[in-house]
This record gives C-alpha cells, structure tokens and sequence, in this order.
C-alpha cells in the first residue's frame, strides 16, 4: 500500500468515517479499515490516537450545547458573510442573515397619514415673518386650526393670531400647521406646562421677551410679573438665613 501524508488526525477522520459507513464496519476482520489504520501509523501517530478517531461520536445534550453571548445581523453579501459567519462562530456569537432591499421599502405605503388628528402642542407659521405660533389644546389640532381660522376672517379679540393680524398685517400659514408633540391625558398636559403664562409657548407680540430658563417666548407684562416674583422669594429667603 503507497504511504499517504496525513497532517491532521481530525480531517483523516472525517474521511474515515465517510469511507467506512457505520461504526460495524470498525472491525479487525475487515480488510478495508486495517488498510486505512496503516496510513496514520505510517505518518507518526499513535495507536491511541488512532482508536480515539474511530470512536463514534457522542451526541451532546442541551445542556453541553454552547449558547451564543451575542447575536449579530448582518447584511447578506456573496461569498463574504458566510466567511464572517464562519469566524464569528468560533467566537460564540450567532449571526442572523438579513437585506436592506426589502418589500416594505420598495412598494409605498397605501395608508395616508392622518395629521392633527390628536390634541397638545400645535404650530402655526407666519408667512410675511420668520415666527410662529404655537398653542396647545385639549381637541382636535385641525378643530383648533379651523377655530383660528375663523377668528381671523371674522376678527376675534379673543384670538391672539387675530390680535396679531390686526397689529401688524400679517397673513397666516395654515397651510404649513404641525403637530409638535401630542398629549391625551389632562395630567400630562398639566405637567408638560406647569405655568399658566406660558400655555401659549410663542406669543408673537412685538417687544417680547425670551424666558433665559426654558426658551419661552412671554410677553413684557408676564416677564416684568415672573422676574418681580423670583426676586422677592430671593430676599425672603436671604431675611431668613
């Protein structure tokens, strides 16, 4: 028999068992398996070695299989993520095979959005000024926005977009009206603007002034109210100390 050059143990096992079929063939009555015992015993290794890599293999139970400590999603590319699948494997970390061309972002959305639909913050932009306004309210934003409309056709004082119109001749965007964050409970609400004078959070009066603590657009009056306020807590509390 031609003495065959046999490098590693663990690959001339794999093909000894393909050759062999079933471990009833491991018998040193069959011709065939001394023939193939001869080749690693010419190359070096040992009988111990030998009988070891014809010994079937031991089916391991749940609880010798290894658990991956992390799991990893990768974008599919030929012949490029099997071989990273392959060395993060020895690593113990899971791959999972995905594609950014997807059904989903090919065909559109047949569901129209449903703006204005929810109540809180709303904003209103001006189209002769870089300002805005914003409100908020416990209905319907596009209820909201047809109120404001209609105050402005008909020149409501209570309305602060008409009192605006009328200063300063200004046309409104309603058009361009968006949602800036919604609100559905009343306690929430309550928490999100705890200050009564800053319910309207952009008031678009000329000389107003810009709150240093949450960047709140108020009025002269309310800002001079706020400021007299923070500082006689300021000397009752220097009296006591």
């Amino acid at each position: 028999m031609r003495r065959r050059h046999i490098r590693n143990l663990d690959t001339w096992q794999k093909t000894t068992r393909c050759l062999l079929g079933s471990p009833q063939q491991h018998s040193p009555e069959n011709q065939r398996y001394q023939k193939i015992r001869t080749a690693p015993l010419q190359n070096g290794f040992s009988e111990r070695n030998i009988n070891k890599a014809f010994e079937p293999p031991k089916p391991k139970t749940e609880e010798e299989k290894e658990k991956p400590i992390a799991k990893a999603y990768l974008p599919y590319v030929k012949e490029t993520t099997d071989k990273i699948s392959r060395i993060l494997s020895k690593h113990k970390i899971e791959t999972t095979f995905n594609t950014d061309r997807k059904i989903s972002t090919i065909l559109p959305n047949s569901k129209t959005k449903i703006n204005l639909e929810n109540q809180g913050l709303y904003k209103i932009p001006y189209r002769n000024c870089n300002r805005s306004y914003v409100g908020q309210t416990n209905t319907r934003m596009n209820v909201r926005k047809e109120e404001h409309q209609n105050a402005v056709q008909k020149n409501k004082k209570p309305s602060s977009l008409a009192q605006h119109v009328k200063a300063t001749s200004h046309t409104i965007n309603f058009e361009n009206t968006r949602s800036i964050t919604n609100i559905e409970h009343k306690t929430k609400r309550r928490k999100k603007c705890k200050d009564p004078t800053t319910r309207k959070c952009d008031k678009t009066q000329p000389g107003a002034t810009k709150s240093e603590s949450n960047g709140v657009y108020k009025p002269p009056a309310v800002a001079e109210k706020i400021n007299s306020t923070r500082l006689t807590r300021a000397r009752s509390r220097q009296q006591k100390t």
